[in-house]
């Protein structure tokens, strides 16, 4: 498996260099060449599997090169240890007959973020040794909020990395805020910065992308990585047709991933719920 960049299609590298370098040079998003097929024959054989295997099952399609004992450390790492509060990981419950929803906040956050990042770490350390050895990596985050909690929790003393969390000062919840303030772990950091999410990501993607800071930072054995491995982990547990609570900035993210978009649902999206880059849309209580 290949991946190429949303912006310069001639850009081809494993997933491994996807996860280390997080954003390519060119400032685009890392997306695979080609989306792999299921079967419903395939489908069905992963009906009956637990999460950890179906997910070793699904990621092995993505990162092809990973070994099944790297994706098993990855995986196993993430899920196990009692980290969920149930044991399907990401269970489906029954409203009522015929109504059903997928529970994604079982994480140790309790936001549905701790489905991908607590694998991050672990793909990301992987991926680091596989590519350019044993260095130490710093992971950048842009935050609106729950990303914040759910990143420091999954990076806290993991060996070989630092995390640092930028969120708008007045553009999260004080139960976040304090989230974040308060994370426990000797390698994890946050800044509240002046403006919106959309001003802290764009920063981040500024570190990303300039030469001048990648170099100072290479000359003190320091890579920064970021985010590519979270998007892949999402796949996971499944892709839907509508998506609440996203910022605009995201969705243009989602327009890029998704090559446009034929069908008119983003936009659709968008019309409903997209809101200005400093505010979450949410419908549930809105409409």
């Amino acid at each position: 498996m290949r991946y190429t960049s949303t912006r310069d299609k001639n850009v081809g590298v494993t997933s491994a260099w996807a996860i280390a370098q997080g954003i390519s040079a060119d400032g685009g998003l890392f997306v695979p060449v080609e989306i792999p097929k299921l079967s419903l024959e395939d489908i069905a054989a992963m009906a009956d599997m637990s999460y950890v295997e179906r997910a070793k099952r699904v990621l092995a399609l993505y990162l092809t090169d990973f070994t099944p004992e790297e994706l098993a450390y990855c995986v196993e790492g993430a899920y196990g240890d009692n980290k969920f509060s149930s044991e399907d990981i990401a269970p489906i419950h029954e409203l009522r007959a015929g109504e059903e929803i997928l529970e994604l906040w079982r994480g140790p956050t309790c936001a549905f973020k701790d489905m991908a990042l607590q694998m991050l770490p672990r793909l990301m350390t992987v991926s680091v040794r596989k590519t350019v050895g044993t260095r130490e990596t710093v992971i950048l985050v842009a935050t609106s909020g729950d990303t914040g909690k759910a990143a420091l929790e999954g990076f806290k003393d993991v060996e070989g990395t630092k995390i640092l969390v930028f969120y708008p000062d007045e553009g999260v919840s004080p139960m976040q805020k304090l989230q974040m303030t308060t994370q426990e772990g000797g390698n994890v950091s946050v800044c509240a910065i002046k403006g919106n999410f959309d001003d802290a990501q764009t920063g981040v993607k500024t570190i990303f992308t300039d030469k001048e800071i990648g170099k100072k930072l290479a000359e003190h054995g320091i890579g920064c990585a970021g985010k590519t491995a979270r998007r892949m982990t999402a796949a996971d547990y499944g892709a839907y047709d509508l998506l609440i609570g996203m910022d605009s900035a995201n969705i243009r993210n989602m327009l890029r991933i998704c090559g446009g978009d034929p069908d008119g649902k983003i936009h659709k999206l968008t019309e409903y719920c997209g809101r200005p880059d400093d505010d979450v849309a949410d419908p549930w209580y809105t409409g």
